[in-house]
């Protein structure tokens, strides 16, 4: 597994300047990664991350670490629900 996005682009993303949270938000790339890893068919190693797929990591690490004293919000709800949308590209659905 390899986190989708890094450091640097998730700290643009939350506007964060400094490194004081930097441990903190990179667990939070990782959590996100690996969650949307068990959401999606494999991606080829060789090939670029999709945008989506960037972003979902982005949208679900901001909500992760922004709510992380929270248990239950409406904004969590929100994000994953966009997050939903932004894999169904890239999942496979058997019926």
């Amino acid at each position: 597994m390899t986190d989708y996005i890094d450091l640097a682009d998730l700290k643009a993303h939350l506007n964060i300047i400094g490194n004081d949270d930097d441990e903190l938000l990179n667990s939070k790339i990782s959590a996100a990664s690996e969650w949307i890893d068990t959401w999606i068919l494999p991606l080829d190693p060789l090939l670029p991350v999709p945008n989506p797929l960037r972003e979902a990591v982005r949208k679900l690490a901001a909500d992760f670490y922004e709510h992380r004293e929270s248990s239950n919000n409406e904004a969590t709800i929100e994000t994953q629900f966009d997050v939903f949308i932004l894999l169904l590209p890239y999942r496979e659905f058997e019926f």
